[in-house]
């Protein structure tokens, strides 16, 4: 990705996931300080339950 890439609005992030679905597939979480690259579903809502 391009550096300019980084402050986009909702609608320009749906363009990119259309046009790179891999976003889609390896999803990158940012909950609070920390970052989570390409977690599976299960393993979010693990993340998500012990963050309350």
């Amino acid at each position: 990705m391009k550096k300019d890439q980084i402050n986009l609005d909702d609608s320009d992030l749906i363009d990119l996931m259309l046009k790179e679905p891999r976003l889609i597939r390896r999803p990158i979480v940012k909950i609070g300080k920390k970052i989570y690259f390409g977690a599976d579903g299960k393993t979010l809502a693990e993340i998500l339950s012990s963050d309350k």
